[in-house]
């Protein structure tokens, strides 16, 4: 027997894009970002999901520089969504991370820290479950192929439960005899070589 038991979704980064970043010198030093952001919005469970929109917060080397927000969007079930969001950052004032900002900018490669949280509802029959995820990631990007070089995120979310992740196994292989009651299946039967599912 399955378990689908509801469980969050899975949210990944798939492209951050440095459109423009522009430096004004008048009347004192500031700087212009514009970003795109590009995540993957998956869906787990078996039933289809809507999401709100997914809001995404950024910061350079600890300086908050503001917040994006996507669409809202649906995504069916065991599938995937991907939803584009545009941030536009105006009057970065801070002059160390402007020093620092220019040197990464000179080795084409910029880190950004980002913290993307989306909250939906999963309907089952005529329920409905509340959703949410949070994905908090250091992203370092190269500003010469506009390509994501490498990423480092913490996801916080509710994973599948583990009934659902390991009953399959037990359903298709075969197991000391003891295994199933530890991990809590009572009513479970061994499949044994031989004989089918439920047979003894």
């Amino acid at each position: 027997m399955y378990i689908f038991y509801p469980s969050d979704p899975y949210l990944k980064i798939v492209r951050l894009k440095l459109k423009k970043i522009k430096v004004h010198r008048v009347p004192h030093i500031t700087v212009d970002i514009s970003m795109l952001f590009t995540l993957r919005v998956q869906n787990v469970d078996v039933y289809s999901m809507d999401f709100g929109a997914v809001d995404v917060a950024v910061s350079y080397r600890g300086k908050p520089l503001g917040h994006v927000t996507s669409k809202n969007g649906h995504v069916r079930a065991m599938g995937s969504s991907f939803v584009d969001a545009d941030a536009e950052f105006s009057g970065i004032g801070v002059l160390p991370e402007i020093v620092l900002l220019l040197e990464d900018l000179a080795k084409g490669m910029v880190p950004f820290d980002t913290v993307s949280q989306v909250r939906g509802k999963m309907g089952i029959l005529f329920f409905y479950f509340p959703i949410k995820a949070k994905l908090s990631c250091a992203v370092l990007v190269s500003t010469i192929n506009q390509t994501i070089i490498r990423q480092h995120c913490l996801y916080e979310g509710q994973p599948p439960p583990l009934a659902w992740q390991v009953q399959p196994l037990l359903e298709h292989h075969v197991f000391p005899a003891n295994f199933a009651k530890n991990l809590g299946f009572q009513d479970f039967r061994i499949r044994k070589k031989g004989t089918s599912a439920g047979r003894k």
